[in-house]
């Protein structure tokens, strides 16, 4: 396997995924000068969930939406500015890999150039129509 192709295989994606949440965790705890149980009161979860995020231990979901992401063929970005990571990069792994990115939102977004159809409107609005009531 070349690196290329280790580069786009899944379990690299996921675990750059977790190094990024476990780097952001640790960023956070040391800027507030919060130890494990402290942070877990101030997310409302307990002090075990706080040790599986920190040992990488847990995966909390992201191998299936990489999956998703990778399997689907249109892929609807609704009601995101696609700022915040890890989220903002399953629009751009879906489009990488030959998805159609439609993006609604009612600010432009870095993936705007990128998206085969935006919709600059609020999403209420443009969703409307298909809620069934």
């Amino acid at each position: 396997m070349n690196r290329e192709e280790l580069l786009s295989t899944k379990e690299y994606v996921v675990s750059q995924i977790q190094l990024n949440l476990l780097n952001l965790i640790g960023d956070y705890k040391k800027k507030n000068k919060l130890k494990d149980f402290q942070l877990a009161d101030e997310l409302g979860v307990s002090k075990g969930y706080v040790s599986q995020l920190l040992n990488v231990t847990f995966d909390h979901k992201i191998s299936k939406l990489v999956d998703l992401a990778l399997a689907c063929d249109l892929f609807l970005a609704i009601g995101s500015s696609l700022v915040v990571w890890p989220a903002a990069g399953f629009p751009l792994m879906a489009k990488r890999n030959g998805a159609r990115l439609v993006i609604i939102n009612r600010e432009p977004t870095e993936f705007d150039e990128m998206a085969d159809l935006v919709v600059r409107q609020d999403i209420g609005t443009v969703l409307e129509p298909f809620i069934v009531h």
